[in-house]
């Protein structure tokens, strides 16, 4: 495990975040539940590119963008306030009829026989690893043309991340210039969409220790068979 110290970090969504996935065909366009790392790295490389210009071998300041993107900092996900990851250890009944079957869920970790809910007697399935209490907003926009006139028959639906929500991650390694608060456009910059503000604590942040399911305290792990 790297001694290397995290730092917290905190975005705030004054627009609605389309967060690339993969690509889609048809008239609904979703967006990631989250911001990848790899989404916060490339808007503050862009704000640094902004104000010292392109990294390229005459500039200045080249070893502090190769420093900070490059070499010393690793960039975590920044997930929505208020969402909470379903553990792959989660079991829940996989047809849920009645209110009992919605509000029952166990640990495999504690309990790795339950394979019906006691609630109805149907099969179970456990969690993937999602995101749970996402908020999002669906916008309709037009096609246009060359002349910027809305094309008929090319409406289309974009479900984006939110406005007004505040996201929250950690980044490993640290460095001076990442200590001011900034503007960046995450998920591309526009006039309507991606527009947040980002800080990050200077100080490192406390390693977080999740209670563990189990009564005697200890944890469990699995992994698959190869193939």
């Amino acid at each position: 495990m790297s001694d290397t110290p995290a730092h917290g970090i905190q975005a705030e969504a004054h627009q609605g975040l389309a967060i690339g996935g993969p690509a889609e065909v048809g008239f609904d366009k979703r967006s990631l539940d989250h911001v990848p790392g790899s989404t916060l790295r490339g808007a503050l490389a862009s704000v640094w590119v902004r104000d010292h210009g392109p990294p390229t071998a005459g500039n200045p300041r080249r070893d502090e963008f190769i420093d900070i993107f490059e070499r010393t900092v690793r960039f975590g996900p920044l997930f929505q306030d208020g969402t909470a990851l379903v553990p792959l250890s989660a079991v829940f009944c996989k047809y849920p009829r009645t209110a009992g079957c919605r509000s029952w869920s166990i640990d495999a970790a504690v309990d790795p026989g339950a394979h019906l809910c006691p609630h109805c007697g149907q099969g179970v399935e456990t969690g993937k690893g999602q995101l749970t209490g996402v908020r999002t907003q669906r916008t309709l926009r037009a096609g246009l043309d060359e002349r910027g006139v809305p094309k008929d028959g090319y409406l289309f639906a974009r479900h984006e991340l939110s406005r007004g929500t505040t996201y929250r991650g950690r980044l490993v390694g640290h460095h001076p210039w990442l200590a001011e608060e900034r503007t960046i456009w995450l998920g591309g910059k526009t006039s309507t969409n991606g527009m947040a503000t980002v800080r990050i604590d200077t100080e490192p942040a406390p390693v977080p220790v999740p209670d563990s399911p189990r009564e005697d305290g200890r944890w469990s792990s699995g992994a698959p068979a190869p193939p």
